[in-house]
Parts: structure tokens; C-alpha cells; sequence
């Protein structure tokens, strides 16, 4: 995770009423350098909460919680963007040029139906695509209309 693309999270965070941006802790190590570039791009405590690693039971149901899943831009998730979809949570991606970036988005492609809905092309596009999701959730079901 970058600098820069942690800053268009932000910016999401600020767009968006009483959002909240949750993270897994891990590694560990990661916590400290995180928490105090939340506070450099203007996040407070609670917007930006740490989870630690958890059983997949546990992991999957926190995951069914989620209102948006927002893909890291150069290293896309893998089995993480699946539990998302299968939580039946919304996911933005942007995909990049290297392998390690395609991840998430090769999975959306799979969906059918309008799923460039969900994937930016560039960072402004990634911002306003989750602010229109968070603000209006019912565009999650075009995805799958045909």
C-alpha cells in the first residue's frame, strides 16, 4: 500500500458520512506505520480500525459486514476479494500492468453482467466508483443485471 493510494482512501473516508475504513493487522509490525499515516491524511480513531488475523469462520462472517471492499491498487488481493464477493460485498479494483495487480479484477470480470461497474481505470475513477457505491448501494445489483 502506498502513500499516494492511501490518500485516495482517505478522500473516500472524507466523501462519505460516518464510514469507517477496516484493515487487517497484519503483520503485526504494519499497525504503528499505518495508524500514524491515518492521522497524517486526516483520520481519526474511528474511522480507520486495525482487526487482528482471525479463523476463517470468523474472518468470512466480518467480512459479510463490509458495505464496500476497496482492492490495494498494485498488489490486488487474492483469496480476500473472493471472501468479499462470496460476503456478497460490493468490490472497486483498478487493474495495474504486473500480475500481482489483475487479481481482483480478473475475479469481477467473472461476474458477468455490468462488472465494469467496478473496476477503474485510474485513481479518480476508483474514488468516485466507491463513493457512488457507498452513497447509493443499490447500484451493486446493475453488476449483475444483464
Amino acid at each position: 500500500l502506498d502513500p499516494e493510494f492511501f490518500g485516495v482512501w482517505a478522500s473516500i473516508l472524507h466523501r462519505v458520512p460516518n464510514s469507517t475504513l477496516v484493515m487487517l493487522k497484519y503483520p503485526e509490525e504494519s499497525e504503528p506505520h499505518l495508524r500514524k499515516a491515518a492521522r497524517k491524511v486526516g483520520l481519526n480513531a474511528k474511522q480507520f480500525i486495525m482487526l487482528p488475523k482471525a479463523p476463517l469462520r470468523e474472518h468470512l462472517y466480518r467480512t459479510s459486514f463490509c458495505d464496500l471492499f476497496i482492492d490495494n491498487r498494485e498488489y490486488n488481493s487474492g483469496t480476500t476479494c473472493t471472501d468479499a464477493l462470496w460476503g456478497a460485498a460490493p468490490t472497486i479494483s483498478m487493474p495495474r500492468m504486473k500480475h500481482a495487480g489483475r487479481h481482483a479484477v480478473s475475479m469481477l470480470s467473472s461476474l458477468g453482467g455490468k462488472a465494469a461497474l467496478t473496476m477503474a481505470r485510474n485513481e479518480a475513477e476508483y474514488e468516485e466508483m466507491s463513493v457512488r457505491l457507498l452513497t447509493r448501494p443499490y447500484l451493486w445489483q446493475q453488476v449483475h443485471a444483464d
